[in-house]
């Protein structure tokens, strides 16, 4: 079975009373350590999109009018030129087609009846009780995240299974790190 490296990065960085804990204390030299795994990560994803243009169908992008409308006038840039996948989930191709398919399910179903916001309070019980030692939440992103997202489960769980704001019949929403927007098509 492959591994890519996110999932072995992910396992390194997870508590285990079996491992040391040398990594978990490190504090701010941890977080740089999961800053430049996160670039090595995305490096690789970017490599891949470059090495594998052929499969990925870029050519069907890289044309002359595909460069005059995009503002390119150097003919030694056309070449290079890299378009990146809406499956890359940096790039503004995604953001633009999230934002499409949005606007078609509130097309289909109507306005959304409710807008909530949710937001990770690094002070809760659960993450003061899986803190090591005399660490801070700020010096483990990724419990605060970890919590956080178990947190927005159950809030989405409660409001579309359980409808506590009554019958939905769709949701969409927006997270950026640690604070979500969302909105329930209630009928």
């Amino acid at each position: 079975m492959q591994c890519d490296n996110g999932e072995i990065y992910g396992y390194r960085l997870q508590h285990r009373d079996t491992d040391g804990i040398a990594l978990l204390r490190g504090d701010r030299l941890r977080q740089q350590y999961i800053v430049d795994a996160y670039a090595a990560i995305e490096q690789n994803h970017l490599k891949y999109l470059r090495l594998n243009k052929k499969k990925l169908r870029v050519d069907l992008y890289q044309g002359l009018q595909d460069a005059i409308a995009v503002g390119d006038t150097s003919a030694a840039d056309i070449e290079q030129r890299i378009i990146l996948p809406s499956s890359f989930t940096i790039g503004p191709r995604h953001m633009v087609q999230n934002y499409q398919d949005a606007m078609a399910i509130c097309r289909w179903a109507g306005c959304p009846d409710a807008f909530v916001t949710f937001i990770c309070n690094p002070q809760w019980l659960e993450i003061k009780r899986a803190l090591l030692l005399r660490l801070q939440p700020q010096d483990r992103p990724d419990l605060v995240t970890r919590v956080f997202k178990i947190k927005l489960k159950e809030l989405i769980n409660d409001i579309h299974n359980n409808h506590i704001l009554g019958c939905t019949i769709a949701r969409i929403y927006v997270c950026y790190f640690n604070n979500v927007w969302l909105m329930f098509l209630v009928f």
